[in-house]
């Protein structure tokens, strides 16, 4: 199955998840960009280490690079879209509660937008 990657847009324009990867390092936008092509790659059939189900319908994708764990949260929008949300730099233990929440509410609203299963 083909799956399409997107990242979500606020409907002010904002992209939190494109913002924070052209925040990086050129080196580190690349190894990101080559995680996110291994999930439009493999969608629901991506599995640990690179990805992890947090709960509520949102997904880590793990990418790390020497000391740095980047982290994008993202969702599936029907059977073959992976919206991805946001991005956050994870230094030690769990994704963030405040972060899993942004995904959840970017969620929310992209479902209100574009319609789709909630």
């Amino acid at each position: 199955m083909a799956f399409s990657l997107e990242f979500y847009r606020t409907s002010t324009g904002a992209e939190p998840a494109l913002d924070y990867i052209r925040a990086q390092s050129k080196r580190h936008r690349a190894k990101i960009g080559r995680a996110l092509q291994y999930l439009e790659d493999t969608g629901h059939m991506a599995r640990r280490p690179q990805v992890e189900y947090l709960g509520e319908q949102i997904y880590e994708l793990r990418v790390p690079i020497e000391q740095h764990q980047h982290r994008l949260l993202y969702f599936f929008h029907g059977r073959s879209v992976i919206v991805v949300t946001n991005g956050l730099l994870k230094n030690v233990g769990k994704v963030p509660q405040s972060e899993i929440d942004r995904a959840r509410k970017y969620r929310t609203d992209w479902i209100e937008r574009f319609g789709g299963d909630a």
